[in-house]
């Protein structure tokens, strides 16, 4: 990145994150938060903090699942990595800490950058899918007066996205053997399509895919706990209600457009959701800032917890070779 670039990335975040500080805060928002973190419950932030290595861990083992097609302890490196990408799309811009998980797992693991991206690429599908039925879910539940139009969506939403878990890997097939006839003039295009698939192979068989949606759930009730112990610190909210907010922060985390270590659309979002729901503005201000500030920290601290761990050699993943390919 240049440095006419960074100074771009710089001005950027500086001003989504302006915006949005504007639009959380007036003079009675600043005085409830100073007295919501006088009164905290700080046990629960350390409760949040300390579930964060364990959400990596968890997220570590899917990795491992798709990296060598068994559901297997994942090795201490493929933890490291996952801690740096966290901290990285905190840090970088337009998420580009996402190009991390490819370069260090081929450089670590010995695996195709090929194969990684395609690992990334699912587990980001999957936990996008995952997290749209369990936003609509808990909107079904939250938002009982969002009719007409809206809850048959809801609905629509939440029965597509089941549907798409299931069907991913025979999608992803289907797709590949479409676009490898579509591309038979352009060899390395293919080659580079087989490298990708590599990261979703391993889902082909039922035992692997249905390991790969208990671990997805299981990251996502250790996501959930998380969010439900940072709110806890605070206040006392309903359960669906701040799942149905930690969703809809989530999906606007997705975005490419982040703020100065992240604060920005996911924080938005999370307080949109929240007065929808008909929680204070303060409120729903002083807990996403809290959940955002235990997110960070703990990324920050964990990062540099296990960047003192010495390096391991690299050890080479098996491959996984597309049954699929041309």
């Amino acid at each position: 990145m240049s440095r006419k670039q960074r100074l771009l990335w710089s001005l950027v975040a500086a001003a989504v994150t302006a915006l949005l500080l504007y639009w959380m805060f007036d003079r009675e928002t600043l005085s409830t938060l100073r007295a919501s973190l006088s009164t905290a419950k700080w046990g629960y932030v350390v409760l949040t903090l300390l579930l964060l290595p364990l959400l990596q861990w968890a997220r570590a083992w899917r990795y491992q699942l798709l990296l060598s097609g068994k559901l297997t302890r994942p090795p201490f490196e493929l933890f490291r990595i996952g801690a740096y990408l966290v901290l990285l799309n905190y840090v970088l811009p337009f998420k580009m800490g996402e190009a991390s998980f490819p370069l260090l797992a081929s450089r670590k693991l010995g695996v195709s950058l090929g194969h990684a991206a395609g690992v990334l690429v699912v587990t980001r599908v999957v936990d996008m899918l995952a997290v749209l039925a369990l936003g609509a879910g808990c909107a079904l539940v939250v938002l009982p007066s969002f009719g007409g139009f809206g809850r048959p969506t809801l609905w629509l939403v939440l029965v597509g996205a089941v549907l798409a878990l299931i069907a991913l890997p025979m999608v992803a097939r289907l797709m590949h053997r479409f676009a490898s006839r579509l591309l038979r003039r352009f060899p390395r295009v293919i080659q580079l399509l087989d490298r990708l698939l590599q990261g979703i192979t391993p889902l082909a068989s039922p035992k692997n895919h249905l390991a790969m949606a208990l671990s997805t759930a299981v990251v996502w009730l250790i996501q959930s706990a998380l969010a439900v112990s940072a709110v806890a610190a605070l206040a006392s909210i309903p359960l669906m209600e701040v799942l149905f907010a930690n969703a809809a922060s989530i999906l606007a985390f997705a975005v490419p457009i982040n703020g100065v270590m992240g604060l920005g659309p996911p924080q938005a979002a999370w307080v949109v959701a929240l007065k929808e729901i008909g929680q204070p503005h303060e409120l729903a201000v002083s807990t996403a800032l809290l959940l955002h500030g235990c997110s960070v920290t703990g990324a920050a601290i964990l990062a540099g917890l296990v960047a003192l761990v010495p390096p391991q050699a690299p050890s080479r993943q098996p491959a996984k070779p597309s049954s699929d390919a041309r």
